[in-house]
């Protein structure tokens, strides 16, 4: 999940929180550390995607493997990212 505030045309205060890791939701702060600190573009999301990946632990279970969920919650970070930018 990703949500911003507007404030003066802008969004600030970015949380990023990723579930199904196989584990209890988690909030990425650099992540969120990022996203508060850089102008976005398309650059600047890859990069944002690759703090994610680096940041939050995944794990292989039954269902999926620790490589798909992190793949996964790239590509899920980056859509959820752009949706809130209206992009």
């Amino acid at each position: 999940a990703v949500s911003a505030r507007v404030e003066e045309e802008s969004l600030v205060d970015w949380r990023v929180a990723v579930g199904a890791r196989p584990a209890v939701a988690t909030l990425s702060e650099k992540v969120m550390d990022f996203l508060n600190s850089t102008e976005l573009d398309e650059e600047s999301l890859d990069e944002a995607v690759e703090i994610l990946k680096s940041d939050v632990k995944f794990a292989t279970d039954f269902r999926a493997s620790e490589e798909y969920r992190k793949e996964l919650a790239g590509v899920l970070l980056k859509r959820a990212i752009k949706e809130v930018m209206g992009v």
